[in-house]
């Protein structure tokens, strides 16, 4: 019989918010389970033992069992780790606290799928993925399960699942979409996002420097902006920005540093993962006046001081949000990317629907495509994200739409001082579209479309509006806007041919072993990404000059 799932709503993703840490998780996995105790709501079973019966949230007198006796036999597996049990105990009671009512469906998938390959034995792949892709039930219930456990394997990393991951990301990507997927957000939530967390903490932090008081408020906005800009760059879980701790930041020759709570290994045969990774100064600086801030509030265990966010916000409900207040933790961290979206649309109007709000683990995704279409090696990139194996980041590896708009939108703002206009442009924040022919330049010549800046004309490009000499008259753009358009378009699609192509590369890299010795493959890689970044580059001058919307999004544009 099918496990019935029709009447749960799936909000779990085949990435992990968090990692299985031995000592970590299980005194955590032990302190929610205390939690449900004193609300009574855990009625049977120690962490120890395999049965456990816990009460359901709406339903107190129907409870759900949790049975692990059926993984026993995976102590006669040798590809797990010894602790297998405790693992797949840990991520429940990490479900149980983060998706409520679903934990016991996952459990029971996840064991399913267990039974099926005898414990995910290496020859027993495809057996699942018969399993999944020929059976009778729907396609719900196959992408379900195979969420489950591409969720498990990235929340304990362990080595089996470089072997069942990228098959079973494969097999999903074929299943036809459900719609309790959930997808990243398209870039112009994301780049609104971005631009009013900068704008309005940039406002904060210049009021407390003019009047040297602290705006509760900047409290609260801080640690959203160290998150932000960090984990853009720096593939990291949200658990692992919690827990990093308040002298994080050092320099060392000159040299800014950022220590991550990542555990080296014992085993030589799997990647070893850095706990040390170099900053720039910016950033360093940010970290650091943040800690002065708020060391004025007491003890903390971690970077963010959660008593800082108590005296930002009073109303916060301790008892609920955190059992020590020494630590920052991920509930924290929701709470906090939630309160800012009612800012932004309290304080600029700016509403965004529910289902396109950045989540906390949306900028690990963000960072490794941002590595990825650098030119960066898929082994260096899993040193970089954590994993201790290369194929782990396998079901990572997409969303580079949003990658090129958001390069773009960056490159732009460095190109031109953004100013006020008035209208939206339904991609970009409003003070994006510029006004940059309030000056005539000293020499201009007419050529077919626009002119040349440069007595010299030293050309940049085959086309000249993707150069930086060149300029278009707000009457003659309206004219060539079409033959304009057109060009832009051309330009987009060898953009997203050029990272789709990369994307192919690091895949056969992850998928192929020998294809990881020919040395070609990175050239490729790399080669193709220098020539994404200068067509990118390319873009953001046109953008800069056209006012933002006619690039990114080729409907609109502004001249105000």
């Amino acid at each position: 019989m099918p496990i019935p799932l029709e009447a749960v709503k799936f909000d779990i993703e085949e990435f992990s918010d968090e990692i299985f840490n031995v000592e970590q998780s299980i005194a955590e996995a032990k302190e929610i389970m205390d939690t449900l105790i004193k609300e009574k709501r855990w009625v049977k079973g120690k962490f120890e033992d395999d049965y456990w019966e816990i009460t359901k949230i709406h339903y107190s007198e129907n409870h759900n069992s949790f049975n692990f006796n059926n993984l026993n036999k995976s102590l006669f597996n040798n590809h797990l780790p010894d602790d297998f049990k405790d693992v797949v105990k840990c991520w429940t009671i990490y479900l149980m606290n983060r998706y409520k009512t679903s934990a016991i469906t996952y459990l029971l998938l996840f064991t399913k799928a267990f039974e099926i390959t005898q414990g995910f034995r290496r020859q027993k792949i495809d057996a699942l993925l018969t399993f999944i892709e020929n059976s009778e039930y729907s396609n719900k219930y196959k992408s379900d399960m195979i969420i489950s456990i591409c969720n498990f394997f990235d929340y304990s990393d362990i080595e089996i699942g470089e072997d069942y991951t990228p098959s079973l990301i494969e097999l999903k990507n074929k299943i036809p979409e459900q719609k309790n997927i959930r997808q990243l957000p398209s870039s112009k939530y994301v780049l609104s996002f971005s631009y009013y967390l900068e704008k309005h903490f940039t406002q904060l932090l210049n009021q407390f420097i003019k009047q040297e008081e602290v705006n509760k408020e900047l409290l609260l906005i801080y640690p959203l902006i160290i998150w932000w800009k960090l984990t853009n760059i720096i593939p990291m879980r949200p658990s692992e920005f919690c827990l990093l701790k308040q002298d994080a930041t050092f320099k060392s020759d000159e040299k800014h540093y950022i220590k991550l709570p990542r555990h080296k290994l014992k085993n030589p045969k799997r990647i070893q993962i850095p706990d040390e990774l170099l900053i720039d100064e910016e950033l360093y600086q940010l970290i650091e006046s943040y800690v002065k801030l708020t060391e004025q509030y007491g003890k903390t265990d971690t970077l963010i001081s959660f008593r800082s966010i108590i005296e930002g916000k009073p109303s916060t409900n301790r008892a609920v949000v955190s059992k020590n207040l020494n630590q920052f933790k991920l509930s924290n961290l929701d709470s906090l990317i939630k309160d800012f979206y009612k800012t932004m649309s309290n304080t600029y109007n700016c509403e965004i629907l529910k289902e396109n709000h950045i989540r906390p683990g949306d900028t690990r995704h963000f960072a490794f495509i941002s590595l990825m279409m650098q030119g960066y090696s898929p082994v260096e990139i899993a040193r970089l994200g954590g994993h201790q194996t290369i194929r782990a980041q396998y079901h990572y590896s997409a969303h580079q739409e949003y990658w090129v708009d958001c390069e773009v939108f960056e490159l732009m703002k460095k190109i031109k001082n953004s100013k006020e206009a008035v209208k939206h442009t339904e991609t970009i924040p409003t003070e994006v579209k510029l006004k940059p022919y309030e000056k005539q330049p000293p020499y201009r010549k007419k050529m077919k479309i626009g002119y040349c800046t440069d007595e010299e004309q030293k050309c940049e490009t085959k086309l000249c509006y993707f150069c930086s000499h060149w300029g278009i008259d707000p009457d003659e753009y309206i004219e060539k806007k079409e033959k304009i358009r057109s060009d832009i378009i051309a330009m987009k699609t060898n953009i997203n041919e050029l990272t789709s192509a990369i994307q192919n590369l690091n895949k056969q890299f992850l998928q192929d072993e020998l294809t990881r010795r020919n040395s070609e493959l990175l050239t490729n890689i790399k080669t193709k990404s220098n020539a994404v970044q200068s067509d990118i580059y390319k873009l953001a001058l046109l953008a800069s000059k056209l006012g933002g919307g006619e690039v990114l999004d080729g409907e609109k544009i502004s001249w105000s």
